[in-house]
């Protein structure tokens, strides 16, 4: 489309291509119970760190940040990253297991958007919606869960509980 010129285009690429490399080596670097480190990081963590770990089970202990990891690496993966690269790699893998989470709260709140609301429903009866959420949701006049996610201001944690509230005075099908 012509938005991103090609030296912005390539240096992009570039940089993805050093974080893939990155996360690479916090996946695959092993520490061994036999290595140099081990018992400066042990005493360091404070925690029994088994016979092995990867670079990328460290970093989620305490007092493990990307400078430590850095000198982890051998001198060949050091001069082929810079700490920027590997901050960002172990950022993304100590925030890993919160956006997924996050994720699957989305993908569980979208499941249910063909979920109807009565024409008669009151939003004031759902006891934890703020009252900014309930004024949103009776000017916008949802008939849906999926139009009610869509209304602007709208929180996670509104519509959960929108969500709990609608599913439990749903009908229950008896078969």
């Amino acid at each position: 489309m012509g938005l991103v010129g090609d030296t912005d285009w390539e240096r992009f690429n570039q940089r993805r291509s050093r974080l893939a490399k990155a996360r690479t080596l916090l996946k695959e670097r092993r520490v061994q119970r036999s290595d140099q480190h081990y018992s400066i990081l042990k005493q360091l963590t404070g925690q029994e760190l088994g016979d092995s770990l990867t670079l990328a089970e460290l970093v989620l202990r305490p007092h493990v940040d990307a400078q430590l990891v850095m000198t982890l690496l051998p001198a060949e993966a050091r001069s082929d990253l810079c700490a920027q690269d590997l901050e960002s790699a172990v950022a993304d893998h100590l925030y890993a297991g919160y956006l997924g989470s996050q994720a699957d709260t989305a993908r569980r709140l979208n499941q249910h958007d063909g979920l109807n609301i009565p024409n008669d429903f009151s939003f004031v009866r759902v006891p934890s919606l703020s009252h900014e959420m309930i004024e949103r949701l009776q000017r916008a006049r949802p008939e849906s869960f999926g139009q009610a996610r869509k209304v602007p201001g709208m929180t996670p944690a509104a519509l959960s509980n929108l969500l709990v509230h609608l599913t439990a005075s749903q009908p229950k099908n008896v078969g």
